[in-house]
């Protein structure tokens, strides 16, 4: 039924690529970003269980459809931690309530086998026959459009200005929002490497 509706409709994960990196990582801050630093934490990050169920989410291409986009989305329907791997860098978890409840979405533990510096944007949406939009969500700094989770090398703590937004770099990072029962919220996800590509990454989505 979406096709119907959105036939036209062509987007990377609901929101068009982003230049992450360019704007996360200045070229004059980079040689200061990837030596050692502080780690940045949030919320629960470091209490997340070792116990995690894999989810290997089917790749996500700009050509591919709107309605293409949501029928690649990996359903969850319980609270847990997963194992997430995004095989060419993007990928679409969609999240469907089990009751009414603001619930916390952790990401952490963000690697590569292709680099050890990268950065994984995500955005929240809610979808229905007619479209979809963006939810704003709560973190650390306050009400954001988006989460940024960076790799454990990049992440000193300090804050950066994303998309006319302030963030921390952090390689934890915990969203909250509100879902009601019987509802889904889609969770777009993007992981770059310092060149802006997407590259296959592995993250750690601890839902509570």
């Amino acid at each position: 039924m979406f096709a119907k509706h959105l036939k036209n409709k062509r987007m990377a994960l609901f929101f068009m690529v982003i230049a992450l990196l360019a704007a996360l990582i200045p070229a004059s801050a980079q040689a200061s970003s990837l030596g050692a630093g502080t780690l940045g934490t949030e919320g629960s990050g470091n209490v997340i269980s070792t116990q995690a169920t894999k989810k290997t989410l089917k790749p996500i291409y700009s050509y591919d459809s709107y309605s293409t986009q949501l029928r690649k989305a990996t359903l969850v329907k319980k609270k847990g931690t997963y194992a997430l791997t995004l095989k060419n860098g993007a990928g679409i978890i969609r999240f469907k309530s089990p009751k009414t409840k603001t619930y916390s979405f952790t990401f952490s533990k963000l690697k590569s086998s292709q680099t050890s510096s990268l950065a994984c944007v995500a955005g929240f949406c809610k979808v229905s026959s007619t479209g979809y939009s963006y939810k704003t969500i709560k973190t650390k700094e306050g009400k954001r459009p988006r989460v940024i989770l960076l790799s454990a090398n990049l992440a000193n703590g300090q804050s950066i200005v994303f998309d006319g937004y302030s963030y921390l770099r952090l390689a934890n990072r915990t969203a909250k929002i509100k879902v009601n029962k019987g509802s889904s919220i889609y969770i777009a996800m993007q992981a770059k490497d310092m060149d802006d590509d997407l590259v296959r990454s592995t993250l750690r989505l601890k839902i509570s």
